[in-house]
């Protein structure tokens, strides 16, 4: 049902696509005051811009959503605020939201290269889409299930760039993958190859996680011991989760952000993609 639901809401939004164009801060157009004046500047800036620019390059998704969204908030006033257009205007603002964030992290090397000044752009274009959660209990939701792939985190744990010797950083991308019939939590590593594995726990408010690291491995071989000290994305709380994305909330004040990269990834299933890469 939360698939469904998902799915019903990003269509409210297809017709708008990434399109050719380089990503860029729309933070200006995602925020723009949405009074008839406003508006009306907006729309003429972006016909001046428009007229400036080579035929090939167009808006980017992220600000398509934004007037579409500005749009659709002066439609809602005049038509008293139905149901509709409400819907509509809330999926226009999450995929502006998502759109702007990942514009941020985009260029971070999933958060090695973050410069202060762009952490705090990503941390705040974080808190702006997570007002805009629109799952309920995100841990138990269905939409949880297959491999996501980390996209920004500013846990330097997570990214091994607390370890003193430089081979035993993680310099690839990194997944995750929780299975919330078997409670089993998996984390991978391109570079060095390894794999996490770890009881998992869901919390009775539906957004917590809970992770009990059991066993690890280092290119399927060799079998390392159970942490001593416990892991910053051992414990997480679901902030956002979507069809796409998923954000959440760690140890020590960390950030992170996912995309889905396989529905149909099972932990410990040799039918899917990476069954090859399985723990015994």
């Amino acid at each position: 049902a939360d698939f469904q639901q998902a799915r019903a809401e990003d269509t409210a939004c297809s017709g708008y696509e990434v399109v050719e164009g380089e990503i860029v801060d729309v933070t200006d157009v995602v925020t723009v005051d949405t009074t008839g004046n406003k508006l009306d500047s907006f729309s003429r800036s972006s016909r001046k811009q428009s007229n400036a620019m080579p035929e090939k390059q167009m808006p980017t998704f992220a600000q398509i959503g934004g007037f579409f969204a500005a749009a659709l908030q002066t439609v809602s006033r005049i038509t008293g605020g139905s149901p509709e257009v409400r819907i509509k205007q809330l999926a226009a603002e999450r995929a502006g939201a998502k759109a702007s964030l990942l514009a941020v992290v985009v260029s971070t090397n999933l958060g090695r290269d973050c410069e202060p000044g762009f952490l705090s752009a990503t941390l705040e274009k974080a808190r702006v889409l997570e007002t805009l959660n629109p799952t309920a209990k995100p841990a138990k939701s269905s939409l949880m299930r297959g491999r996501w792939s980390a996209v920004f985190t500013n846990s330097k744990q997570l990214l091994g760039m607390n370890k003193s010797f430089v081979l035993t950083r993680q310099s690839g991308p990194v997944y995750m993958a929780h299975d919330l019939d078997s409670l089993k939590s998996e984390w991978q590593y391109t570079w060095p190859d390894k794999i996490e594995r770890a009881r998992l726990a869901v919390g009775e408010d539906g957004t917590k996680l809970s992770m009990n690291f059991e066993q690890t491995k280092i290119f399927g071989l060799f079998s390392l011991p159970k942490p001593s000290k416990p892991k910053e994305y051992g414990e997480l709380e679901i902030t956002y989760l979507d069809l796409d994305m998923m954000l959440c909330r760690g140890a020590n004040a960390t950030l992170f952000v996912f995309v889905q990269t396989n529905t149909n990834y099972r932990i410990g299933n040799a039918d899917s993609a990476d069954g090859n890469r399985r723990l015994c």
